[in-house]
């Protein structure tokens, strides 16, 4: 085909596509078109027409111009919910592990610590390290017998959480985790003290029976209340017991055997035994005291063995934390004893070029 015949083909391609064009923009559009609806139309309804809110949308989430997947270097960043949660404290007498937990701690140190976790009530609780990783560690090093790729690695080693796990509970900054709900570690920050009180449980015979008393006088709200009963060995032995221990009876302890003795330290109030070892009660005391009894076996005679002449010698301990007594005002005596702050007397050297000082100001003024 001679090439001016080509040419006149191609324009007159080009002229019909345009023809469509313009035919097609000519049409009347979709009301969907302009995210309305028709003009008078009585089924007009405010929601149908929000069209950029229905989630095929690709601008749904940019309706109410906010949309957090999108950041902006210049704003500050979201701030997580663990950054307002509200932890238990110590005030000035001990810092607690805090959310968020930083991973880091002076000069880069890190330390694995607990899992925080949100319970039912809404609560952060930071969970206790137990020593599983330290288990393996050890068995690890059982299976590889410390070989030098391992040695090098330091799982030969046994790291300090190995005898104590309570190394694993403080972080980099040497803060302890924070106390689980109901730590009576935390009374001692609400102003709760330690306070014991203890006595003694004693007789002279083969199968006799000692009582005694524990009572607190001080007021106060009593809690944590633990006992403990410990035993001088005399001539115990086999069949040879303390019998049982009741508080407020109820039963405690029951044919408690302290070690048999050859008697040789019957005057010393030494190597004590624990029959009952700082066992809760509690839901024992009964305004605000506790009644003792323990009874020795008839086989307990060998007076020789007796110390100071009692074949059953017992102390008893309770310890409590007491709270403080409402509406109680400062000990005056506690204001007293505070050192007495005395005025700083200047020398009169000080004094001087105090004043000397004050002069040339006025001067070049």
């Amino acid at each position: 085909m001679p090439r001016r015949g080509l040419l006149s083909s191609l324009g007159a391609v080009v002229l019909a596509v345009e023809h469509r064009e313009v035919h097609h923009d000519s049409r009347w559009n979709d009301p969907s078109f302009f995210n309305s609806f028709q003009s008078g139309e009585s089924t007009w309804d405010y929601d149908g027409e929000q069209i950029d809110r229905d989630p095929a949308h690709p601008f749904h989430d940019y309706v109410d111009g906010y949309q957090p997947s999108i950041t902006d270097p210049f704003d500050p960043k979201e701030v997580a919910p663990e950054w307002f949660a509200t932890l238990s404290s110590a005030g000035a007498e001990q810092a607690y592990q805090t959310l968020p937990e930083p991973k880091n701690g002076p000069y880069g140190h890190a330390q694995a610590t607990g899992t925080w976790y949100r319970n039912a009530a809404g609560n952060f609780i930071d969970s206790y390290v137990y020593p599983t990783h330290y288990a393996e560690q050890a068995e690890l090093q059982k299976t590889t017998g410390g070989d030098l790729l391992h040695l090098l690695k330091g799982s030969a080693k046994k790291q300090a959480n190995w005898f104590d796990a309570s190394v694993s509970q403080y972080d980099a900054y040497g803060r302890p985790k924070s106390p689980y709900p109901g730590n009576p570690a935390m009374l001692l920050h609400d102003g709760y003290r330690q306070q014991a009180v203890n006595s003694t449980l004693a007789c002279q015979s083969g199968g006799c029976n000692a009582t005694a008393e524990l009572s607190f006088s001080q007021e106060g709200d009593l809690q944590n209340c633990k006992l403990s009963v410990k035993v001088k060995p005399t001539d115990f032995g086999v069949n040879k017991v303390v019998e049982f221990i009741t508080v407020n009876d109820h039963t405690v302890s029951l044919n408690c055997q302290p070690p048999s003795s050859d008697c040789s330290e019957a005057d010393k109030l030494t190597s004590l035994f624990d029959c009952v070892f700082e066992i809760d009660v509690q839901h024992l005391l009964s305004n605000r005291s506790l009644q003792l009894s323990a009874k020795i076996s008839d086989g307990v005679n060998k007076s020789d063995c007796a110390y100071k002449g009692n074949l059953l010698y017992a102390v008893p301990q309770v310890t409590c934390l007491v709270g403080p007594v409402p509406g109680v005002a400062m000990n005056i005596s506690d204001v007293l004893a505070r050192p007495v702050a005395t005025p700083i007397k200047l020398n009169q050297k000080l004094k001087s070029r105090k004043a000397a000082s004050r002069h040339l100001r006025v001067k070049q003024q």
